[in-house]
């Protein structure tokens, strides 16, 4: 697991190996009398090995259910192939030692389910389940034969070894279904983290567009006013101007603090005002029909803000607009239609196209499932939205 997931996950899975790794520690305690050709302590040896090399295959194996990490490499399935293969050895020369009369089922339960139980970590649970049955069920005919078992008790053998196995298969495959849900929960919370930090730059980088855009134009058209009120000689009018441009410095210092620490509010009839005031500024006439309707939801406000302050700004910076009308009416959807005669053809900021303002808003409308109309006519051009 990621070094930078939450110290919980990264101890449960720290929990979860170490429970399987104890798991495979039983092998010295059962293989002590398992071999009496060598003896209690070669086959305390053994089991000791046998337990180490479990240990190391079942950590590979583990690794190996993550997709996002390295695949299994050409070693990792040779130490596999070498590990079971000596698995199988040991359990030949165990089932060989078997004398008439011995009790074998733990030993050899452990023998094959460990093997068939690595095999699972891998496979569907059904599967693990089968291969449980069937390795487990004819080790125990092969081992009740060699103690000469009577018919009656050689299938009840068979079919307790089978049963033992199998589980022990299924706790395998639990154990790495376990490892692999915290490890797909671990990747669904990045996630949901990098989706939040995405969401939160997209919404500072709108907020900084739309509140430059607008601040930009406003400057432009109060600086041009004032540079020709000091032609005309009348310069105290000037300096008004030029104070406002102070202002609107100063208030847009603040506004983007705000963006920033996001809680920057919208108010649909303070930008009505706003909006009337900057396109009377910039020399065009401004006429609003209808007003901010009433108990709106935050985010539809918001979003109508938002495309009222897109719009006009266009019309400021991408027209030759001399009049501009702002109509708000509400029958069974809430309507906003921003016209302005300033359409120009042959320009290359033509509103149109006028690229990342009108594409803004088409998001904007698609976040509130409403819809948005453009269009021209006889020079005149038409933004219209609609929520529900």
């Amino acid at each position: 697991m990621s070094q930078t997931a939450p110290a919980s996950a990264r101890r449960l899975e720290l929990y979860i190996r170490i429970s399987l790794y104890c798991l495979l520690v039983i092998h010295p305690l059962v293989y002590v009398d398992a071999f009496p050709w060598f003896g209690p302590a070669i086959g305390g040896l053994i089991g000791l090995v046998q337990a180490v090399l479990s240990i190391v295959v079942c950590s590979r194996a583990l690794t190996a259910l993550d997709d996002r990490r390295q695949r299994p490499t050409t070693t990792d399935w040779r130490v596999f192939g070498a590990w079971l293969a000596f698995s199988l050895a040991v359990l030949t020369v165990m089932i060989a030692q078997l004398e008439p009369g011995r009790i074998w089922l733990p030993t050899v339960a452990v023998a094959v389910a460990v093997p068939v139980g690595m095999v699972a970590l891998l496979v569907r649970p059904l599967t693990g389940l089968v291969l449980g049955l069937l390795f487990g069920g004819a080790t125990g005919l092969l081992a009740g034969w060699r103690t000469d078992a009577t018919l009656e008790l050689l299938l009840q053998l068979s079919i307790l070894n089978g049963i033992i196995v199998a589980v022990f298969a299924l706790s395998f495959w639990l154990t790495g279904w376990m490892l692999r849900n915290i490890w797909e929960l671990e990747e669904a919370r990045q996630t949901a983290a990098q989706l939040a930090i995405a969401r939160e730059r997209l919404r500072i980088a709108r907020d900084l567009h739309d509140l430059f855009g607008r601040t930009m134009a406003t400057v432009a058209v109060k600086t041009e006013l004032a540079g020709e009120l000091v032609r005309r000689g009348r310069s105290e009018a000037a300096l008004t101007q030029l104070s406002d441009v102070r202002s609107i410095a100063e208030q847009t210092g603040q506004q983007v603090r705000a963006v920033v620490q996001g809680y920057r509010p919208d108010d649909l009839a303070t930008e009505l005002a706003g909006a009337r005031s900057l396109l009377d500024s910039a020399g065009v006439r401004c006429v609003v029909r209808g007003s901010a309707p009433d108990a709106l939801e935050p985010e539809v406000i918001s979003g109508l803000a938002w495309v009222l302050r897109e719009a006009v700004t266009n019309v400021i910076r991408h027209s030759r607009a001399t009049e501009c009308l702002i109509t708000i009416e509400r029958t069974d959807r809430l309507r906003m239609i921003i016209t302005n005669d300033g359409v120009t053809t042959g320009d290359d900021h033509h509103q149109s196209t006028a690229g990342h303002g009108l594409i803004g808003i088409r998001e904007r409308m698609a976040e509130l499932q409403g819809d948005l109309v453009i269009s021209e006519d006889q020079g005149r051009f038409t933004v219209e939205v609609s929520v529900p």
